[in-house]
């Protein structure tokens, strides 16, 4: 494949289009003061730049994670390495969402000095995760409920009918 043939090339503005349809992008500093963002992470989060830029990640914890799961999220960023996994977050009118998340250490001299941050919106998957977890505790609460009934009408039958 040749590089330089027309086909091939794409220009860094198309590149950038195609990956702000596609996932919330953010940049912070190494100290996870965001520095920018794209328009997919304004319309999920429902804020303005103005109210996103220069705060802090911890701006959109919506308290579900325990303490150490961002503690280990920062170690291992801080040690040059990249990150996944699924995070929930709290948006501007309180309401929470769901985003399964990579975040890319830049390195100078093998030490970080930014973030960037792809997430993608699964709030729909884990919501369709959380209502068939909650159908198959009923099936598996009635299920119970039957075999209990099972054995309390064995149980009448014997009383009533002894050997």
């Amino acid at each position: 494949m040749n590089p330089s043939h027309p086909v091939t090339r794409i220009r860094l503005s198309d590149l950038k289009r195609a990956i702000d349809q596609a996932a919330l992008i953010s940049i912070s500093n190494s100290n996870g003061e965001i520095l920018s963002i794209n328009e997919m992470f304004l319309r999920v989060t429902g804020y303005r730049e103005d109210e996103v830029l220069g705060k802090n990640h911890r701006h959109f914890n919506s308290g579900y994670h325990p303490p150490e799961f961002f503690t280990s999220m920062w170690r291992d960023l801080h040690d040059g390495k990249v990150w996944r996994g699924e995070v929930r977050d709290r948006k501007k009118d309180g309401s929470f969402f769901w985003v399964d998340t990579t975040i890319i250490p830049f390195l100078r001299n093998g030490k970080p000095y930014q973030f960037m941050s792809i997430r993608h919106d699964i709030t729909v998957r884990k919501r369709m995760e959380a209502e068939l977890e909650l159908e198959r505790a009923k099936m598996a609460y009635t299920a119970r409920l039957v075999a209990v009934g099972e054995t309390s009408a064995n149980i009448a039958h014997e009383i009533k009918n002894p050997l």
